[in-house]
């Protein structure tokens, strides 16, 4: 049973993972919008779902410690590796400078921010100061997140209704100081989404059958709807109770059917999980990737490189494919060596 559930649950995150790169490869339009209801949701959704509380609730020392090792040091690792390449190949030589303008970027704020985190709330800010490997945002946030969240259960978890009431609290500081004041390290999406966390800790206890996925896609299509495509990163949440509801209603569906394919043993299901298994250097690498192939692509093709977004669904696949493949690649052969081992599993 154990391994059962360890094995969907890589399913779900190597599924989640797969679209998040298809999603900083694709044109804009309703299938991104539909993912960017659940996709970073999901990842904190799942954090719950995951969480020993009454282990760790006692000793949050030792989980500091061990998400440090899992989270903290793969984002500082990867950030300040990727800085000198980006600085050299993309700022002086003018390689990779077609996505979201990073080869523009003042080097001293883009160095800044890499010990701020994404702190900004708009494009218009981040081009100036932007996370240079953007995805990354997301290892500090999740960190913060859950100490938060266990923090609030060491003091309320004996009461529902407190800790239900503290995380509602939590949650709506996050919200507002987003909108306004967005804190280093993403402390206030860490607040925001403390919701999400304890909705995990809730689905665990509880079997998704037929009526929960048809009330969780109802709730989707009225997400899709009435809320203007979200962006976690830039605090752009809108409506509050479509941002939650859709997310968790998104996050159900994943899970359920990632328990249905996850009991299909084959070569695909075994692919995306071991896609989940290795997301931490998918996550870290993937960008990268992105940037080199679609240069590769400007080369040898027509494509303009500002118009490869746009061009071609083949090549989107296929640049999606790459930026899924090769950080694969690397998690095998160079696994256990120095400094890749803390982005493998």
């Amino acid at each position: 049973m154990h391994k059962e559930r360890i094995q969907w649950i890589d399913f779900a995150r190597g599924l989640v993972v797969i679209l998040m790169v298809l999603g900083h490869v694709m044109p804009s339009g309703n299938a991104l919008k539909i993912m960017f209801i659940f996709h970073m949701p999901f990842f904190f959704v799942m954090a719950g779902y995951v969480l020993n509380t009454e282990k760790w609730s006692s000793n949050l020392r030792d989980f500091t410690k061990k998400l440090t090792i899992r989270l903290i040091l793969p984002y500082f690792l990867a950030e300040l590796i990727w800085y000198p390449i980006w600085f050299i190949f993309s700022h002086r030589l003018g390689f990779m400078t077609h996505l979201w303008g990073l080869s523009e970027a003042d080097p001293f704020r883009a160095f800044i921010t890499i010990f701020l985190g994404a702190i900004n709330n708009n494009y218009e800010a981040a081009v100036k100061a932007p996370l240079l490997l953007g995805p990354m945002w997301f290892f500090p946030c999740l960190f913060l997140a859950e100490v938060v969240f266990l923090t609030l259960y060491k003091f309320f978890g004996h009461d529902f209704k407190k800790l239900s009431g503290a995380v509602l609290i939590a949650a709506i500081l996050g919200l507002v100081l987003g909108k306004y004041y967005p804190l280093p390290m993403s402390l206030d999406i860490s607040l925001a989404v403390q919701v999400f966390i304890l909705a995990g800790i809730l689905l665990r206890a509880r079997e998704i059958n037929l009526l929960a996925c048809g009330i969780s896609l109802l709730v989707m299509c009225i997400a899709f709807t009435f809320n203007p495509s979200i962006d976690m990163s830039f605090r752009m949440y809108y409506n509050p109770i479509l941002f939650y509801s859709g997310g968790i209603a998104g996050t159900i569906l994943i899970i359920k059917l990632s328990m249905i394919c996850a009991g299909i043993r084959s070569k695909i299901s075994d692919f995306i999980a071991y896609c989940g298994f290795q997301s931490v250097i998918i996550v870290a690498v993937h960008l990268p990737v992105v940037m080199v192939v679609y240069d590769v692509i400007a080369a040898l093709t027509p494509y303009k490189t500002q118009k490869l977004l746009q061009s071609d669904w083949l090549v989107v696949i296929f640049t999606a494919g790459a930026a899924i493949i090769i950080p694969l690649i690397i998690a095998k052969k160079f696994g256990k060596k120095p400094i890749v081992k803390y982005f493998c599993n």
